[in-house]
């Protein structure tokens, strides 16, 4: 079993967590509740509430928790200061591929295109139709590469194929 302290050092900006500790322990103060009131309210062990509360605790799921039962009103974590950013920005290439993937599903996804199954070639057409404003030549590996992106999350699967090229459907279709 990881201890929690091993648990913690994985995470390289505990800003936000010991801020929120600290917030809910004076929100349980105020409300006059003991460590006990809380694990009665919560079923969270004692032992994880002080942890919370020295912002130790990685699971979000107790935060949420133990928010809830004092009343803490979540609007409030915009007060934490903290500079909401990732640790590792997106490469150029990879911002392109997000706003790409953001075109497709936007007019290819939702509104059905894939219905009766069609090829990259194909989606690439409706997507110059649809004047899905692409910044630039898009081929047909990189709309490949994104539907393999979105068969993983089983938004659309492979129907079958047309000579050498797969025909992409909506993951519900029969």
């Amino acid at each position: 079993m990881t201890d929690i302290n091993t648990r913690s050092k994985r995470i390289t900006s505990p800003e936000f967590r010991t801020f929120l500790g600290k917030t809910l322990k004076e929100k349980r103060d105020l409300l006059g509740y003991t460590l006990d009131d809380v694990n009665f309210i919560t079923k969270i062990p004692v032992k994880t509430i002080i942890s919370i509360e020295k912002g130790l605790a990685i699971n979000i799921d107790y935060y949420v928790e133990y928010s809830i039962a004092v009343l803490y009103d979540f609007a409030q974590l915009s007060t934490a200061g903290i500079d909401a950013k990732p640790q590792i920005e997106l490469s150029k290439e990879d911002k392109k591929r997000t706003k790409l993937t953001s075109k497709v599903r936007l007019h290819i996804i939702l509104k059905d295109f894939l219905e009766k199954g069609k090829t990259v070639d194909q989606i690439l057409i409706e997507l110059v139709k649809q004047e899905a404003d692409l910044n630039g030549e898009i081929t047909s590996i990189e709309i490949a590469g994104i539907m393999q992106n979105f068969i993983k999350d089983k938004t659309i699967r492979v129907l079958g194929k047309s000579g050498n090229k797969n025909i992409y459907v909506l993951y519900n279709t029969k």
